[in-house]
Order: structure tokens, then sequence, then C-alpha cells
């Protein structure tokens, strides 16, 4: 399995504990991609933006790759960046600086009645919290995209093809992490105050454990299902 990273501030984070022995390739510092798709994908999340190529020219082979996998049936988890970046590699829309607007901290997601049949994602709860930090999003799923979760706002998980799956929240996210993010972004949210922030940070150290569990679960799913030995549906969810 490889994870790619696109900067250090969105790193694996508790992922790496919970998925198989993995090798971190980071293109931005110069690491070469593979030529084809071969063994299980993570693509991480980052600042910049899905389409943003002339500043991050590493971008567009990323999603070169992630296109391949499709077609090749590797599985692929896309999170956040990674998830916009699935969906236009593959034919979806995804839009910059979207008009829902800024979704940063707890959110809460539903996952939809395709989700029960779905590989990975039938393991989930019917309701679910997860962190979220981003203000970019996937308006349009690729032509054979199915959704699988979603917020008030945003798309929060779909698949494309038979095993590529993209999350907009971040089940990868530590909690020291989150609170640098929350910081950073808290001026592009409709209320910037510092009682806001502590709100978000507080709200997210109160759920942290529930949060934790379920992005456990998602992660050593797809970890079954990378090496093979997870490719049904099962529940029931609860």
């Amino acid at each position: 399995m490889i994870v790619i990273e696109h900067e250090a501030q969105v790193p694996v984070g508790e992922y790496g504990a919970w998925l198989p022995p993995h090798t971190v390739l980071r293109p931005s510092r110069g690491d070469a991609l593979p030529e084809r798709a071969q063994e299980p994908i993570v693509v991480l999340g980052g600042t910049m933006n899905a389409l943003a190529d002339a500043e991050h020219p590493w971008l567009a082979p990323v999603r070169d790759l992630m296109a391949d996998a499709v077609e090749r049936e590797v599985p692929l988890l896309g999170i956040c960046l990674g998830a916009q970046m699935l969906a236009a590699a593959t034919g979806g829309e995804v839009v910059v600086s979207d008009p829902a607007g800024l979704e940063l901290g707890v959110t809460d997601i539903r996952v939809t009645a395709a989700a029960a049949q779905d590989p990975l994602f039938a393991v989930m709860p019917e309701r679910f919290q997860a962190l979220a930090a981003h203000s970019d999003g996937v308006r349009r799923l690729p032509a054979h995209g199915v959704l699988l979760a979603e917020s008030d706002r945003y798309t929060q998980a779909f698949r494309v093809g038979a095993c590529a799956w993209g999350v907009q929240f971040h089940p990868e996210v530590d909690l020291p992490t989150f609170h640098r993010w929350a910081r950073n972004d808290i001026g592009r949210h409709a209320d910037p105050s510092e009682e806001n922030l502590r709100r978000i940070l507080l709200e997210a150290e109160t759920r942290w454990a529930a949060m934790e569990q379920t992005s456990r679960t998602l992660a050593e799913r797809f970890g079954r299902i990378a090496a093979g030995t997870g490719t049904g549906a099962e529940g029931p969810r609860v």
C-alpha cells in the first residue's frame, strides 16, 4: 500500500497505525509516483485545491494514477482533497470555494441507502460524526459514482467503480493536528471569533472518542479490502 502525502501539515495521522504496512510518498518533495496503479492507494488532503496544477505540478500525475486505479480496480481511498481529486479524475465536478462555505469541526453525517450494499460503508453507522476542515467540495459525482454519505451542505462519501472511495471528512486527523487546522482556518469561518474557535475545539474534544472509533472502523475495513479479505458488504449498521 502507498499513502500519498501532499504536505507535512496534513499527515496520515492515526491512520498510519490502523492501515496495513505502507509506504508514504511525498511527490511535492520529489518522490516518484508509480507509472501504474499496482497496489492499494490512500491519497491524503492538503491546503491546495484539487485543480491547482500550475502551482502544484504533481497534482495532475496523482489524478492520473487515481484514474488508473479506478480502471484497474485497485483499492483506493481519497480523503478531503484526495476525494475531490478522485471526483475530478473520473469526470465529476469540484467547486473551489464552494458557496456552501467553510465546514470546520464536528460534522453530522448520514449515510445513504446505497451504503448498505457498499463494501466499505456497509460497516458504518447510519449516522455518525467526523471532523471536517474544507471549503471546496464535490458538486457533481462522476457518471458512475455512487453517493454513500452526506452532511447538510456537502457530499461526504462516494464510490467510483468497484473499489475507489472518496471521503470529504477527515478520519485520519488527530486532535493536535485538528487544533492547528482550526486556528489556521477560523478566519474564513462565518463566525471568526475566538469564542467560536473555543466552541469548535471543545466539541471536537468532547466527541473525540466516538469519532475515533468510527474512523478506526473505516480504516481497518479499507485495510481488509486492500488485502483482498473484505470485498462483500456486511452489516447490519447500528
